[in-house]
This record gives C-alpha cells, sequence and structure tokens, in this order.
C-alpha cells in the first residue's frame, strides 16, 4: 500500500505539469431513458464527460462516469507521443468510498522492424506486467505476449501480490504448408507449462463454388479436439437477403443438406429506404430480436444546416397485438451543431410500458 500511496502522487503531479500549455477541451456523451411518464418515472441516466487539454502530441483529461445514476468511476488520462514512442498512462479512482482503484502505464515504439508494447499495471492489493512483440506479416512468428501476475484477456492482475510471477505466454505462429495456404497456430502456455495448442487454416478449402470447408484442430494437455467446420458461400438475388446456412452436425461430421434461417427485402423509393426481414428457424438463430419473427422498417434522411440527419421507425411482429404488431421502435437522429449529435428513440409496445430514450454525443 505504501507503493500506492507514493506512485499515484507522481502520476497525478505528472500530468498536473503538463498543464501548463495546451488546448482546453470537453467532451460528452450519454443517454437518459425513461420508462414510462406517469407520476412516478422510471429514469436512469448514464453519461460521461471528460475534459482536459491537448496539443499536438500530448493530451491530459479528466474522465467522471455515471452508471445507473450512480458516479462509478474517475479516470485521469495521458497521452504522448515521443517521435516512434507511444505513451498512455491512466489512473482510476472509486469515487463511492474515494479510494484509488488502478493504475496502468503502457508503451508502444519500432524496434529492429518489431512492434513492442508494454504495460504495468498496479492495483491497490498487487502489481502486474505485460509485453507484446508483433512481427512482420510474412513472418513465421506472428507475434508473444507474455503475462506477468495479469490475466490472459485482460489487465487485471491475477493475485494479491506486488512480487510478480510469470503467468501466461501466447505464441502465435503463420506456417507455410505446400500446395495449401498458410496455417495458423496459437500456442499457450501458463505457469504448469503447455496448457493448449490451436491450428486452423487461414482460408478455407472451397469444395463448391457455394460451399466451402473451414477446419479448426485444438490440442490440449489432457485431450485433442478436432472440430470441421463448414461454412456456405451463397449470393443473393437483387434487393433480396437470404440468410443460409449449411446443416452440420458437428459431433458425427454428418452434412444433411441446406437450411434457409430467414429472408429479407430492401430497397429505396423516393429516398425512403425500406427492409423488411423474416426470421423462418427464431428458436435456431436469433435473426429479430426476441420475442419477435419478423420486422418491417423505413428510414429517411433529414438535411439540415448543421449536417444530415434521418427519421426511421420499425414495427417487430410476433404472435400478439394488432395485427401482430407487437412493438413500434421511432428513432430521430439530429445533428444540432458540426460538433453535436442528439437522438431521442421511442420504444411503444403493444403489451407493456413505453420507453424513451434521450442520447447526445459532442465537443465543446
Amino acid at each position: 500500500m505504501k507503493i500506492v500511496r507514493l506512485l499515484v502522487p507522481l502520476f497525478v503531479l505528472g500530468w498536473c505539469g503538463t498543464v501548463l500549455t495546451g488546448t482546453p477541451f470537453i467532451h460528452s456523451e450519454g443517454e437518459i431513458a425513461v420508462s414510462s411518464l406517469d407520476t412516478s418515472p422510471d429514469l436512469s441516466l448514464q453519461t460521461s464527460l471528460e475534459a482536459g487539454w491537448k496539443e499536438d502530441g500530448w493530451q491530459v483529461s479528466g474522465i467522471a462516469t455515471v452508471m445507473d445514476n450512480h458516479w462509478t468511476e474517475l479516470r485521469w488520462e495521458g497521452l504522448a507521443t515521443l517521435g516512434e514512442i507511444s505513451l498512455r498512462s491512466s489512473t482510476i479512482f472509486d469515487p463511492q468510498s474515494a479510494s484509488f482503484t488502478s493504475t496502468q502505464m503502457d508503451v508502444a515504439f519500432l524496434w529492429s522492424g518489431l512492434q513492442v508494447g508494454a504495460l504495468t499495471r498496479l492495483e491497490g492489493t498487487g502489481v502486474g506486467f505485460g509485453l507484446s512483440i508483433a512481427g512482420p506479416s510474412d513472418s513465421i512468428v506472428q507475434g508473444i505476449n507474455l503475462r506477468f501476475n495479469l490475466k490472459q484477456y485482460q489487465d487485471e492482475i491475477v493475485e494479491e501480490t506486488f512480487c510478480t510471477e510469470f503467468s501466461h505466454a501466447t505464441i502465435n505462429l503463420k506456417l507455410p504448408v505446400p500446395c495449401m495456404d498458410d496455417i495458423f497456430a496459437e500456442i499457450d502456455l501458463n505457469r504448469d507449462g503447455l496448457d493448449e495448442v490451436w491450428l486452423q487454416l487461414q482460408q478455407p478449402l472451397n469444395v463448391l463454388p457455394w460451399l466451402s470447408l473451414g477446419m479448426a484442430v485444438t490440442f490440449r494437455t489432457d485431450e485433442k479436439a478436432a472440430s470441421l467446420s463448414p461454412s456456405l458461400s451463397l449470393s443473393s438475388p437483387s434487393c433480396f437477403d437470404l440468410y443460409w446456412g449449411v446443416d452440420w452436425e458437428s459431433t458425427d461430421s454428418t452434412f444433411s443438406g441446406l437450411k434457409l434461417y430467414g429472408i429479407g427485402f430492401h430497397g429505396e423509393i423516393g429516398g425512403v429506404q425500406i427492409r423488411s426481414l423474416t426470421a423462418l428457424l427464431p428458436d435456431e438463430i436469433a435473426l429479430v430480436k426476441s420475442p419477435y419473427w419478423e420486422l418491417l422498417g423505413i428510414a429517411s434522411k433529414i438535411p439540415t444546416y448543421c449536417g444530415e440527419g434521418e427519421v426511421s421507425a420499425v414495427c417487430y411482429f410476433g404472435d400478439s397485438g394488432l395485427f401482430d404488431v407487437g412493438e413500434v421502435y421511432l428513432e430521430i437522429n439530429l445533428p444540432l451543431s458540426p460538433a453535436w449529435m442528439f437522438s431521442l428513440t421511442i420504444c411503444l409496445p403493444t403489451a407493456g410500458t413505453p420507453s424513451f430514450t434521450l442520447t447526445w454525443k459532442g465537443d465543446l
């Protein structure tokens, strides 16, 4: 904890020291959702407000985030470019408990044709490090990623300790194969050694003009799993959208035929765009949001003095409501200035409570 108390003020002072020159800016985005307009409406606010200074080659800012009507995060960020070196730092606090959450510093640079990235992650209970190296596109070794007390796919510490140990490594390869496309390989290692090896063809094998086969093989320390994944490539007629698929049983690699999951239509009449979509197998693939199986929508552009806006309406059809209309969704997007965009959406279900959402995004 003494390390945290020492380093956090240093990071903050370093950012504040750069704000002697620069251009101030403010960026805001968010949404206000209201579920009804009765005497006790359900109001939800989600927004972020960023204010800072920037110039060519650097930027410092503070970001306040509100989620579900609660101030959840206060973040200080700094960006800088020094020749071929890019630097980024971020310090996060929890405003509800007035406590430190984390500090992270990232650096990226080119070295002998390699793209190198490194990060240091400091939390209240531990520290972690990461190193990544990306090779040229024509090299066999495409990349190496090393993690020390960091999770494999997230920049979060694994254990609450300031004595870092190796936690994970990933090696990506591109293996040339005679008479075939390259094979991509990924080797994963953890503290116990080899964890997994994954192989995949770069391009699927063309069996027929409209049918191709892809293959992925995974080797693990405790098992071997191989899967053959057929994919379908079939063009649709003009103005129609056909959602085809392969009826494939992966457990025994059985091909039973083709499936038509949905059919749609799209076009434009007098500047108004029209689109329809019908899900034929909604239980297998949700082409239309549940619990509906069909939609019909229109959209039109709106010219304004500050740019181009758009107004749209979508009807969702299900198994209830007048003419099976289960929900009507209205949306209007308008630029109120060259730097500000506002949107208003209205959701009107035939059985349920209407909702209204106002969103915005812009700079000052």
